[in-house]
Parts: structure tokens; C-alpha cells; sequence
């Protein structure tokens, strides 16, 4: 049998998941179809569950919304370009800012450069090592944001609809339901899957996400398809991917997260903090909703925001693609600017 590709491990994650979810709604989660399975999960892992699951199982549910977003994508936000630049330089001046605060803690100075970057957990704790940072104080600090960030941004998001909803008695629009046509999807889908396999190996940043999105994007352009969003495949989506989350927290990590407790407040706080700010600026400049900006300007990763903002009714899209260009600024950028402050 394939190591990692175990049925019975694959049957009882989507059970699990399954269970989160429901545990999420019992308890009035933000966001519960992502929490809950991701709170639950991570519960059970640090409890000593063991799963082995298909590596590459992130990378369908990232095919999969990457689809879904292709189908919604517009080009018709001329500023994108200047909107983008400026959440690069934020990006970049924030995380310089924050590492000086983390330095005054005690932190040595490589290792507070890349523990205040706003990238990937693995992408960051890589680099970090090349620059002789600590990897592991690194990751710790990074988990301590990722998690404040994952489950703080849901929780202002949904106060914030309550409160417009309050104040707003336009009716919102049904989610889509309709499956459509069946052959339909079987062309997008090897149309997305395709698209991922080639940018995985043209070295693409995200991209199990990237290619799918465009592609389909492209494709139905040239081939119109009588398809759209389904709720249903938001939901698990959202799912899966707080469970693989939730796998991803172990014990041994959050043993440790005490003995770096002031340093990770300050840097979850701080950070939670300029999103909110950034996301304000987004939204008095590109003119765009709260959630849109908020979701787009948190340093959660792609793949969470973009299905929250498909969960919320946000501009899933246009939260995709400002993820993406954080995260390669932040990866292919970030190296070379904190190179002249080290």
C-alpha cells in the first residue's frame, strides 16, 4: 500500500472534519465549516491522533477553489497594479518595524527579520536558515501569528456583516446551488489540473492555486461554460483545509510557544493590528467592501482567506490575488531587503 494514501486515514479525516463542522455551528464559531474542523482537529492531533493522508490532498482542495475562482475572476479594477504595490511595500516596512520590536525582546536579529514576515511557515523557516536565523523560534512565531490571524479575522469579519446587516435591509443574493452541466466540469477540471501541474514545475508561487485560477479564467473566455460556484463545494472546501490546518498543530509546538509568550503576543497583536489598519487604507483607496479588504490585507495564507471570502460573500478573486502577491513579495523580496539590515 501507498505510504500516505491510506483509505481508512482519508475516511476518517472527512468524517472528523464533518464532526468539527458541527461542533463549529454548536458553538457559534466564526466561520464554523473552517474553525470548527480546524479547532478540532488539532485538538485531537495534540491528543495523539495519527493520520496518514495524501500529500498532495492541500493541492486538490487548492485545485478545486482555484476553479471555482477562475469562474468568478474580472479584470476590471484598473488600480490593482497601484493597490498591489502599496500592499507590497506594507508588507515589507511592516515586517522591518515589527523585527526591531522583536529584537528589543531579546530576539537576535535574523531570526526577528523572518519570525515578522508575513509569508509561509515553511517558506520562511527555510529561508531562515540560510540567513543563520533560529528555524525553529522562527516557526514558533510564525504559528503563534497564523493562528491569532486565522481565528481573530473570521470573529471581525462577522461582526462587522452583523453589524451592516443591522444597518442594511437590501436582500443578499442566493448562493449557488446548481450543479449545471456535468461535462462542463469534467473540461474545467482537467483544464485546472493541468494548469497546476505546469505551474508547479515552471516554479510558480501557489501553484495549485494560480494555474487553475487563470486557466479557467482563459478558458471560459474562449469557451463559455454554463457552470458556476457551488455553495456546497465552498463549504468543504473550507473544511479540508482547516482540518489539514488543524493536523498541522502538534503538541510539541505549542509546549514552546511559552517560553516565547511576550515576544508572539506582541507580534500577533501588532500584526493582527496593521492588517486592520491596511485593510481600512484598502478600503478608503480602491473603494472596495470591509471584508474584502480585511481578508485580503491578513498575512493567513491564500488558500484560508480566499475560501473565507467565498464563505462571506466577499471578492474571493480580487482576496486570491493580493494573497499571492503578498506572498511572493514576501518570499522573493524580503530575503533581499533584510540582507542590507543584517
Amino acid at each position: 500500500m501507498v505510504k500516505g494514501l491510506l483509505p481508512v486515514d482519508l475516511l476518517l479525516f472527512l468524517i472528523l472534519i464533518v464532526v468539527g463542522y458541527y461542533l463549529g455551528k454548536k458553538l457559534h464559531f466564526p466561520m464554523p465549516s473552517f474553525l470548527g474542523p480546524l479547532t478540532f482537529l488539532a485538538m485531537l492531533n495534540m491528543l495523539g491522533l495519527k493520520l496518514s493522508l495524501w500529500p498532495y490532498l492541500k493541492s486538490v482542495f487548492s485545485i478545486i477553489l482555484g476553479t471555482f475562482l477562475g469562474l468568478r475572476f474580472t479584470i476590471q479594477d484598473k488600480e490593482m497594479a497601484k493597490i498591489a504595490l502599496l500592499l507590497s511595500f506594507w508588507m515589507i516596512l511592516t515586517a522591518l518595524g515589527l523585527s526591531q520590536l522583536l529584537v528589543l525582546q531579546g530576539i537576535d536579529p535574523p531570526t526577528a527579520m523572518f519570525a515578522s514576515s508575513p509569508g509561509g511557515l515553511a517558506e520562511m523557516g527555510v529561508t531562515a536558515m540560510s540567513f543563520g536565523a533560529n528555524p525553529f523560534q522562527v516557526t514558533l512565531l510564525q504559528t503563534a501569528r497564523l493562528l491569532t490571524i486565522l481565528f481573530m479575522v473570521p470573529l471581525i469579519a462577522q461582526r462587522y456583516q452583523a453589524y451592516k446587516c443591522e444597518n442594511d435591509e437590501s436582500e443578499t443574493a442566493p448562493k449557488k446551488t446548481d450543479w449545471g452541466n456535468p461535462a462542463e466540469w469534467v473540461k474545467l477540471s482537467l483544464v485546472a489540473f493541468s494548469a497546476a501541474i505546469i505551474c508547479h514545475y515552471a516554479g510558480v508561487p501557489t501553484p495549485d492555486l494560480v494555474g487553475p485560477l487563470f486557466a479557467v479564467f482563459f478558458y471560459t473566455r474562449l469557451f463559455p461554460a454554463r457552470v458556476e460556484p457551488v455553495e456546497h463545494i465552498q463549504h468543504f472546501g473550507m473544511m479540508g483545509v482547516g482540518g489539514i490546518i488543524g493536523l498541522g498543530v502538534t503538541r510539541e509546538t505549542l509546549l514552546q510557544i511559552p517560553a516565547l509568550l511576550w515576544p508572539a503576543l506582541v507580534l500577533s497583536s501588532l500584526t493582527l493590528l496593521s492588517g486592520i489598519v491596511l485593510a481600512l487604507v484598502l478600503k478608503h483607496y480602491a473603494k472596495w467592501d470591509f471584508v474584502t479588504c480585511l481578508l485580503a490585507a491578513a498575512p493567513a495564507g491564500t488558500l484560508p482567506m480566499t475560501l473565507l471570502a467565498c464563505e462571506m460573500g466577499a471578492d474571493a478573486p480580487k482576496v486570491a490575488v493580493m494573497q499571492i502577491i503578498r506572498l511572493f513579495t514576501v518570499v522573493a523580496v524580503s530575503p533581499f531587503v533584510f540582507t542590507l539590515f543584517l
